[in-house]
């Protein structure tokens, strides 16, 4: 589970990110990212019911938390990210879709390199 600190969950947040923020889409997910003022970075997901079932929506949002927990160290920090999940996310393996968030992740430059270190 994310850290509270980690976790985006008011309304006008995640209104703040899908007006301002970049958007990056995916086989499995929407991604909407902005620059922070709190210096750490924070993630919030969206599953509508469109996408399943209460099952089949809580088993998407639990692939995609623990994909971004084992690479929380590697992204880098003071970020907001806003995922919208979609109905592939459900029959997906999370190692999936840890390679497609990595990929997204590094793609537009989201990830500690070993030159920031």
């Amino acid at each position: 589970m994310l850290a509270k600190e980690h976790r985006i969950s008011k309304d006008y947040h995640f209104r703040r990110l899908k007006n301002q923020g970049t958007t990056v889409r995916t086989k499995f997910f929407l991604m909407n990212y902005l620059k922070n003022e709190f210096g750490v970075s924070r993630f919030g997901f969206i599953v509508t019911t469109k996408t399943g079932n209460a099952v089949e929506r809580n088993r998407a949002t639990r692939v995609m938390r623990e994909a971004i927990r084992l690479h929380l160290a590697e992204i880098k920090e003071g970020y907001d990210f806003a995922f919208v999940l979609n109905r592939s996310t459900i029959k997906a393996k999370t190692p999936v879709v840890e390679e497609v968030l990595l990929q997204s992740l590094k793609e537009h430059g989201l990830l500690i390199s070993s030159n920031d270190l």
